[in-house]
């Protein structure tokens, strides 16, 4: 019997080991890591504020930053997440969304793209558009209510996290902070608070952010949280109703409400102040000439009137300090005083600056605590900053 030796050519020999290999892949499961959830250390309420000896020297302090990436690993499956902020290219923090999307939490994510907005956003849209799952959105927001209008939110929402005590429900952070690496250069600081009033009126205006995403902000309709028993005040912005201004300067209204000025403490720690808010200085010397105490510090760039105004309030024995080696973005007014003829404590923070653009356009969040168990540690900030001023 002849043996006839058949001989397999290069070509017929890769596609058997191909076809060998096709049939491995189909009967091998692929396998994708899902992140496990890590509980987050949190005691509400809580404040946070970027280390002012790492920023006095021109360093970052990630320490808001890290906060939240903590709070969005610890969410829950089937919870949600939602945010709106002006400026995001911090890459732990996205890297930190695509996480929670893996483990099935729901994200619904708004980020500015208005046309004076940050140029970064459009790679942190692009890169979570093409990672997240159907389960979640991302999408830009335009602010069109005039044309330098921002969206200028710095707030998320977390329906569910897990703490090392257990569940916890409703959390708001809200922060002066943009979502970048330069923002841990300045001085920063946040609040988390978990009530479930609270929780779903910063729900209520993210929907209704979400509606005028692509325009309507001009028709926008102010709005404000009020829960005089925990204490919570919040101003959700541009004040506008109707289509026009509406209301009188949130900031000059807590300022007249000052009973008596000479048993009053006022500090102020202000990023960006324009000459379009000039009638704050002015509520502000005639509260020093009736014997109100002020303390305010800025960062280098303001208004030339605003400045100038800082300058005399300074000549009448005001504290003023105006930032050249270090930054604030903070935008925090602290009162220790008189209001409504009763001794008072009021803490007002968040996302609006001293601009007419962040009281009449922008989309802003203020928010004001009255004798609220956060008082006493913005009060020492306050204190820490002072003496690192330059």
């Amino acid at each position: 019997m002849i043996i006839k030796q058949t001989h397999i050519t290069p070509i017929l020999f890769l596609v058997l080991s191909w076809f060998v290999w096709a049939c491995q892949t189909e009967t091998t499961e692929q396998k994708v890591d899902i992140p496990e959830i890590t509980a987050v250390e949190l005691t509400t309420p809580k404040a946070v504020f970027t280390d002012v000896s790492r920023v006095s020297e021109q360093e970052a302090s990630t320490v808001i930053l890290d906060q939240l990436i903590d709070l969005i690993d610890a969410a829950v499956e089937g919870s949600q997440i939602y945010m709106s902020i002006f400026g995001f290219d911090y890459q732990d923090l996205i890297n930190a969304f695509i996480r929670a999307d893996l483990r099935g939490v729901e994200l619904h994510l708004m980020i500015d793209r208005s046309p004076e907005g940050n140029e970064e956003n459009y790679a942190t849209l692009s890169r979570l558009k093409s990672v997240l799952s159907t389960n979640s959105e991302v999408f830009p927001i335009v602010n069109d209510a005039r044309s330098i209008a921002i969206n200028r939110n710095k707030f998320l929402l977390f329906s569910e996290v897990e703490t090392t005590e257990g569940l916890k429900e409703n959390v708001v952070f809200q922060t002066s902070q943009n979502f970048s690496y330069g923002g841990a250069k300045k001085f920063q600081d946040a609040v988390i608070l978990a009530d479930r009033g609270l929780y779903e009126a910063y729900l209520n205006y993210w929907e209704d952010l979400k509606d005028k995403a692509n325009g309507g902000m001009a028709d926008f309709e102010y709005r404000e949280y009020v829960d005089p028993a925990a204490g919570i005040r919040v101003s959700f912005m541009p004040k506008r109703k109707n289509g026009k201004f509406f209301g009188d300067d949130t900031i000059e209204e807590i300022l007249n409400s000052i009973t008596a000025p000479d048993s009053t403490i006022i500090r102020i720690g202000m990023s960006l102040w324009t000459d379009t808010r000039f009638n704050l200085v002015k509520k502000l010397n005639e509260l020093h000439d009736a014997g109100a105490q002020i303390e305010i510090v800025t960062k280098k760039r303001l208004g030339d009137k605003v400045y100038a105004g800082l300058l005399d309030l300074a000549d009448k024995g005001a504290l003023f300090h105006r930032l050249t080696n270090s930054n604030i973005h903070s935008k925090m007014m602290l009162i220790d005083g008189v209001i409504e003829n009763q001794q008072t404590r009021l803490l007002i923070t968040g996302s609006q600056n001293f601009t007419g653009n962040a009281l009449r356009y922008n989309n802003e969040v203020t928010v004001i605590l009255k004798d609220h168990t956060l008082f006493e540690g913005y009060w020492e900030h306050f204190d820490r900053i002072l003496q690192a001023a330059d």
